[in-house]
C-alpha cells in the first residue's frame, strides 16, 4: 500500500510537472509567432510610408527642381530619394526571409536609378539645357518611381502572406496546447479513477 502511494504521488508530480512545464514551452512557442507577426506588421506600416514618400513627394519635388521652383541646394538638402533609400536599408535589416530581401533589394536597386536620373536633371539645370530635356526625364523618372512603387507594394503583400501564415500558427498552436493539456488532465483523472 504505501508503495503504491509513493508511486500515486510520484505520478502526480510528473503530471503536475509537465502541466507547468508544457505551457512554459507554449508561451515561448508562441512568443516567437507572435513577435515575427508584430514584425511583420511593423514592415508593412513603414513600407506603407515609403511608398507614399516615393510616389508623390519625389516627383513633386522634382518637378519643382526642372521648373526651378526650388533651387539645386534645396532639393539636396531635402532629398527624398535618400531618405527613400534609407527606410528601405532598415526595412532590408528587420527582414528575415530571402523573398523579403530579394524585393527590398530591387527597390533599393531602383532608388539608386532614381537618384542618378535626378542627378542628371540638376546636371542639366546646371549647363542650361533646354526644358525638353528635362521633361523627358521626367517621364523616364515617372515610370522608374512607378515600377518603385510596385515593388515595395509587391513587399507589402509579402509581410501580408507572412503575417497571416504567423498568425495561423499562432492559432494553431493553441489548438495544440489545449488539445494535448485537456488529453493530459483526462488521462490523468482515468489514472486516478483506476487505482
Amino acid at each position: 500500500m504505501h508503495d503504491s502511494i509513493k508511486s500515486l504521488l510520484k505520478r502526480e508530480r510528473r503530471l503536475q510537472l509537465t502541466l507547468v512545464i508544457v505551457p512554459i514551452v507554449f508561451i515561448i512557442g508562441n512568443l516567437f509567432f507572435v513577435q515575427s507577426y508584430i514584425r511583420s506588421v511593423d514592415n508593412i506600416v513603414k513600407a506603407n510610408d515609403v511608398s507614399e514618400r516615393i510616389g508623390t513627394r519625389t516627383i513633386d519635388k522634382l518637378w519643382l527642381l526642372v521648373h526651378q521652383q526650388i533651387t539645386i541646394s534645396d532639393f539636396k538638402a531635402d532629398n527624398n530619394i535618400i531618405k527613400v533609400r534609407e527606410q528601405l536599408e532598415k526595412l532590408k535589416q528587420k527582414s528575415k526571409t530571402s523573398h523579403e530581401v530579394m524585393t527590398l533589394n530591387i527597390a533599393l536597386r531602383l532608388t539608386t536609378m532614381l537618384e542618378k536620373q535626378s542627378n542628371e536633371i540638376i546636371e542639366n539645370l546646371k549647363a542650361e539645357a533646354p526644358v525638353a530635356t528635362n521633361f523627358e526625364l521626367m517621364n523616364n523618372i515617372k515610370n522608374t518611381v512607378e515600377i518603385t512603387d510596385d515593388t515595395i507594394e509587391n513587399f507589402i503583400g509579402i509581410e501580408i502572406g507572412l503575417s497571416k501564415s504567423r498568425s495561423d500558427n499562432s492559432k494553431r498552436l493553441v489548438v495544440v496546447f489545449l488539445i494535448f493539456e485537456s488529453g493530459l488532465l483526462l488521462f490523468n483523472s482515468y489514472a486516478i479513477k483506476k487505482k
